[in-house]
């Protein structure tokens, strides 16, 4: 097992709450999309051949979209802001 990244450092996941989004898709190339329903927390970090994501859902199921996708899009949870910084 890997020792854990220190913090602030490029191995390190930057992890954001996104609980506010009703859905979650990932758009790739031939129209395909990959949507996480109900995602709670996404956490992104370097990976060896770049940027990847882990999303985890409500019911505790851990999503990684498969790196290459085009666009995101997302549906904010009734009475949720459209965009969380």
């Amino acid at each position: 097992m890997s020792p854990t990244p220190a913090p602030g450092s490029p191995e390190a996941p930057f992890i954001t709450d996104c609980s506010s989004e009703e859905w979650v898709e990932y758009h790739y190339e031939g129209d395909k999309k990959h949507r996480i329903v109900n995602p709670v927390e996404r956490h992104i970090f370097m990976g060896k051949s770049g940027w990847t994501q882990r999303v985890i859902d409500g019911a505790g199921v851990t999503h990684r979209p498969t790196p290459g996708w085009l666009a995101m899009s997302w549906k904010p949870k009734p009475g949720q802001p459209a965009y969380v910084a």
